[in-house]
Order: C-alpha cells, then sequence, then structure tokens
C-alpha cells in the first residue's frame, strides 16, 4: 500500500490535510469520500513537497448545471475585487455540486502553477469553444468578472428554456403514456371476455364485432413479438443517432416534419444567436464567432449553414450578403442581419433576435402541447366509443335471437 498525502473539504467547507494509504489514486480519492471528504489534491507522499495533484477534471464530462454553478460562483467572487485564484480559494468553500467544486480545485491548481483559467478550462471534456473563448477574451481586457457574468446569463437562460420545455411537456406525456396503457387493456384484457361470450353463440356478428374481435385477438397473441419489435427499433434509432450518417438523416428527417422542424429551427437559431451575441460583445470578430459557434453540439444542418455562412464571411460578403441565400434562415433574420451591419451594432441586433426566436419557439411549444390533451381526449373517446358501439351491437344481435326464437 502506497502513501498519499491529501487534501479535502467536508460538507461543512473546512479543509482537512493528511496522509492516507492506499494502492492507487482512485482507491485514496474513494476512502475519502467515505469520510465525508471532497478531495481537491492529491499526491504519492514521496511527491508531497512540489508535484502536480491527481486532476479529476480529465476523467468526466462537465454538464450544464456544473458549467453554471462554477460560472456564477466565480463571476460574482470576480466582480467584487478578488484576483482569480482568491475567487476560486473562497469557491471551494462554497455550496456548490461537487463536481463543480472538482472543476474549481484544478483550475486553481493550474492557475497557482502559471496556467491561464481559459488554458484550464479548454482541458476539460464538455466546456464548448466559445465559453473558452470568452474567459481568454476576459483574461486579456481585465474584465473576466463581466464576462462570466455574460456567460452565466446564456447559460441560465438556456437551462430556463429547457426546464420551461420540460414542466410544459410532462402532463401532456403522462396523459398519453395512460391513454396508450388503457386502451391496450381494453384490448387485450377486457374484449377477448366478450368474445369469449360470443364464440358460445352460433350467431353471425355484425362487421364491426368481428372487426374489433380480430383486433383484439391479434394483440392478444403478438403481444411479446410486437414488445419486442418495439423494443428493437428503440436499439436500432438509438444506434443509427450515434452514427454520424444516422444521425445526418435523422436530423433531416426530423427537421422536415411540418410542426416539429420549425421550432427545433428555432429554437436552435435562438441558442446560436445568443451565443454570438455575447463574442460579438467581447470583441470577437464574427468570423472567429462563427468558427467557435459551429463547433457545438446540434443538426449537422445548421452547422453546416452557419460553415457555409463563415466562407462566405472570408471571401469578403458582407453580413447583409452572406446571408442572403443560406437555408433555414427566415426572412426576418435576414433583415435583422442586415439592420445589424447597418446600425454597427451586431451584438445587440443578435441578442433581440435570440429573444425573439425563443419568445416565438417557447410560445409555439406551448400552443402545440396544449393541442395534446384534448387530442389525446378525442382519440381516446373514439376508440372506446367504437368498442362500445361494436359490443352492443353483438349484444343486440344476440337478444333480437333470443326473442325470435
Amino acid at each position: 500500500m502506497a502513501d498519499w498525502i491529501y487534501q479535502g473539504i467536508d460538507a461543512r467547507g473546512r479543509l482537512f490535510t493528511g496522509p492516507i494509504e492506499a494502492a492507487d489514486a482512485d482507491e485514496a480519492a474513494h476512502r475519502l469520500q467515505q469520510q465525508g471528504l471532497l478531495t481537491t489534491r492529491l499526491v504519492p507522499h514521496t511527491q508531497a513537497g512540489g508535484t502536480s495533484p491527481v486532476r479529476h477534471h480529465g476523467r468526466r464530462r462537465i454538464d450544464r448545471a456544473t458549467l453554471l454553478a462554477f460560472t456564477d460562483a466565480l463571476s460574482g467572487l470576480l466582480r467584487a475585487g478578488l484576483t482569480i485564484e482568491q475567487s476560486l480559494t473562497v469557491a471551494l468553500t462554497l455550496s456548490l455540486p461537487p463536481a463543480a467544486h472538482l472543476l474549481i480545485a484544478d483550475a486553481r491548481h493550474d492557475v497557482r502553477a502559471g496556467i491561464s483559467l481559459s488554458e484550464s478550462l479548454a482541458q476539460v471534456d464538455g466546456i464548448p469553444t466559445h465559453y473558452v473563448s470568452l474567459v481568454h477574451n476576459g483574461e486579456l481586457t481585465g474584465d473576466l468578472g463581466a464576462m462570466l457574468a455574460r456567460l452565466q446569463k446564456a447559460i441560465a437562460r438556456s437551462a430556463e428554456i429547457r426546464a420551461g420545455i420540460l414542466n410544459a411537456a410532462i402532463y401532456p406525456a403522462l396523459l398519453v403514456v395512460v391513454m396508450l396503457l388503457s386502451l391496450l387493456f381494453l384490448f387485450i384484457d377486457v374484449v377477448p371476455r366478450f368474445a369469449a361470450m360470443f364464440a358460445r353463440s352460433s350467431i353471425r356478428l355484425p362487421a364491426a364485432t368481428r372487426a374489433l374481435l380480430a383486433v383484439a385477438t391479434f394483440l392478444h397473441r403478438n403481444m411479446m413479438g410486437l414488445s419486442s419489435g418495439v423494443l428493437a427499433s428503440i436499439i436500432l434509432l438509438m444506434g443509427a443517432w450515434r452514427s454520424p450518417g444516422g444521425r445526418a438523416s435523422l436530423e433531416r428527417l426530423v427537421l422536415h416534419i411540418p410542426a416539429l422542424g420549425p421550432i427545433i429551427v428555432s429554437l436552435e437559431l435562438g441558442r446560436v444567436f445568443r451565443t454570438m451575441a455575447a463574442l460579438l460583445a467581447a470583441g470577437i470578430p464574427l468570423t472567429q464567432a462563427l468558427t467557435n459557434i459551429w463547433a457545438l453540439p446540434g443538426p449537422g444542418t445548421l452547422r453546416s449553414m452557419l460553415h457555409t455562412w463563415h466562407e462566405r464571411l472570408v471571401a469578403g460578403e458582407s453580413p447583409a450578403q452572406s446571408v442572403a441565400s443560406l437555408p433555414l434562415l427566415p426572412a426576418f433574420v435576414r433583415q435583422f442581419i442586415a439592420m445589424g451591419n447597418e446600425t454597427g451594432r451586431m451584438d445587440d441586433v443578435l441578442s433581440a433576435l435570440a429573444d425573439r426566436l425563443e419568445h416565438d419557439t417557447d410560445r409555439a411549444i406551448h400552443r402545440a402541447l396544449s393541442l395534446v390533451e384534448p387530442a389525446a381526449i378525442l382519440v381516446m373517446g373514439l376508440i372506446v366509443g367504437a368498442v362500445v358501439v361494436s359490443i352492443l351491437a353483438a349484444v343486440f344481435a344476440l337478444n333480437t335471437v333470443h326473442i325470435s326464437t
């Protein structure tokens, strides 16, 4: 067992330092976690005098919530007048998610080693290129606190939109699931009981009843096969989504769906233009801003459009000319960009454009989701009504036979 020297923080923000025995760094960090400590520094005992600690952020991908917590904490401390190293040290004592503490600890170590914050963040998987560019620009201008505040606002707005969409979709999704389960129960359990009753009679059932019983019998006998087919289809779609060619094909298919495609395009364009506005406000040229943005995750068609826009700007076209024939861009978007080019306030115009796109998208999503509830109720009512009418038709036929006999 090797000796390690650790530095860690407990749940109350207190700093602890000492030795621990473990076979490797992972085991040492795991033991410290069991003791309620968040590891911020961990080095072999023989190297404790001056080597670099084990870095943690290379082992995991930073998610949006972690990046938001990191940005929010650091921007406030920097604007309060603290240096970068002081801000990172104080941020370690704040109540933040564990992943954010690890990111802060690694960044502080790099800063103490003479590495800039932007260079440190560039090594972290999950931090976008435009984020690193803005941090670097803030370091050069000496206004890193304001730059991080702008990033925090953009990330928080994006998270707010996602949360709003998710919250609005929960009830319609539950309603659709309950409707499907109810109809499934109706066809594989309730209807077959009537089928057994009708089978004991020798009359010819109405056509609607025969069709209903045929559907119920098919579902009852082939439920396992149908379930396996649905599961296999989901697995195939997930596999296609992970492959570049399959993902591009699925994206094109989704973007051509009449109701869904325009909403996705507006949502992605709003995100792109808000990010671009932040980059331009920081003094980053439009061509470099586009280079940073097309590396963001999103539909391949949109990234291809941004790449084409960049090539036209490099070729000498003005911003207004370069977007004149770009696909996916509505006419009002081209007008906004032309206006920003004429006034010289492209960052403000793009920010206003992002606000409009996000507002229109939010309204369209809520309008579409508000139609799901009545549509689901209507569909379920029609199907249940058809089932009831079909069964009653058979019952009336049986009664007619009994009365006549």
